[in-house]
């Protein structure tokens, strides 16, 4: 994900929600030669129809300043070693209807190595050259390459 960019996946609920809480969030992937610039920050919106309904920015130099919840990890494949920065944004007691469209943003000011979904069922798009996470509204602008895999769960 270049910096200064808008990352926006929508999509569109297959049932309706009445829970206390979900968490949408991306996780961010960093390597030895991949590594997250210091000050790096992620910012997040989450839309229902448009409607801006939460947001969160997460500061990947240091996690619990980021409030919430927001996680460090580590994936270990045949030696190789990836670490892991998970963050993203909550919606508490916030019922919708299936059919609903709910959009996940997140803007970043230096370049971030994203998770993709290798299944998607949706498309990402792209907004360039948003120089502040102020800007980080739910317009879609170009579709992606690829899909950015937004996790999601609830109680």
């Amino acid at each position: 994900m270049p910096s200064d960019t808008r990352i926006a996946t929508p999509y569109v609920a297959n049932q309706s929600f009445d829970q206390n809480y979900m968490n949408a969030y991306v996780t961010v992937l960093s390597s030895s030669t991949y590594q997250l610039q210091p000050g790096t920050s992620l910012s997040f919106g989450l839309y229902i129809n448009s409607v801006l309904m939460g947001t969160r920015t997460c500061f990947t130099d240091d996690p619990s300043g980021s409030g919430g919840w927001a996680s460090r990890g580590t994936i270990i494949n045949n030696g190789y070693s990836l670490s892991t920065f998970a963050c993203g944004v909550s919606l508490f007691k916030t019922p919708f209807a299936a059919g609903s469209v709910l959009t996940v943003t997140v803007w970043s000011n230096h370049p971030v190595w994203v998770q993709v979904d290798t299944s998607p069922t949706t498309n990402s798009y792209e907004t360039s050259n948003i120089t502040s996470a102020a800007n980080n509204r739910s317009h879609i602008g170009h579709c992606c390459p690829r899909t950015i895999t937004i996790d999601a769960y609830s109680d």
